[in-house]
């Protein structure tokens, strides 16, 4: 899934970006490109909201570099969050449903 994190700061603030932790080339910083931050909504589900729109780095994508230690972890976000977050800011690809059905009218059978 590439490396599409979730990123939980000590802020409490939750985001979801594309993550580069290469620390020889960012000196102990995390590299957050395309960096969003998630929002719960009132129907009980999460939105997605550009964090640091302000800033040229995160405009232009080149990335928000913040100190690791502002880190308290980092995960795999789940495929939906993922296909939402890759539809807007990265290839447009989309993780299939698991649980695909098929028809058997057609004589088609699929597994996964």
């Amino acid at each position: 899934m590439s490396n599409v994190r979730i990123v939980k700061l000590k802020s409490g603030e939750e985001l979801i970006a594309t993550v580069n932790t290469d620390n020889t080339k960012y000196d102990g910083k995390m590299l957050l490109k395309k960096p969003c931050i998630l929002v719960p909504t009132a129907q009980n589900q999460i939105g997605i909201a550009p964090w640091a729109f302000m800033c040229k780095e995160a405009a232009d994508g080149d990335g928000v570099a913040i100190p690791e230690s502002e880190v308290l972890y980092t995960g795999t976000p789940l495929d939906d969050l993922w296909n939402q977050y890759n539809s807007i800011f990265g290839s447009k690809l989309v993780v299939p449903d698991r649980n695909l059905t098929t028809s058997n009218e057609a004589g088609l059978k699929l597994t996964l």
